[in-house]
């Protein structure tokens, strides 16, 4: 496992989670992002249809403030807050965030760091 400099860290950028993807190829990215999640998943119940709509769309939110993250900082870091609170004025809810999360990790593109 590579080492972590706290530094980067406590530099780590906010996800608003309120860029949708806009070009084509962010849409593919995200639709692609979505297969993998989904092939992954082993769930035993299919997602109600407005709850699928809810989790193409978080997708999509996460991915775009990866991307501008991204772009504004060179390999930067990201963060989230994973208290339910968190999530209350965010356009996605807890328990449509939750599930990606594990989905991500497959990808092998996070860390979770848990903090004071």
């Amino acid at each position: 496992m590579t080492e972590v400099n706290i530094d980067e860290l406590k530099q780590a950028r906010y996800m608003s989670l309120t860029s949708p993807p806009a070009s084509p190829e962010a849409k593919r990215l995200v639709s692609s992002i979505i297969d993998i999640i989904l092939s992954a998943e082993q769930r035993k119940r299919a997602r109600q249809p407005s709850a699928a709509v809810a989790f193409k769309s978080a997708v999509g939110l996460i991915v775009g403030d990866l991307l501008i993250g991204l772009q504004t900082r060179e390999a930067g870091w990201s963060y989230l807050s994973l208290f339910t609170a968190a999530f209350s004025d965010r356009p996605i809810g807890y328990k449509t965030f939750k599930p990606i999360v594990p989905g991500y990790g497959d990808c092998r593109s996070h860390r979770r760091f848990f903090g004071p």
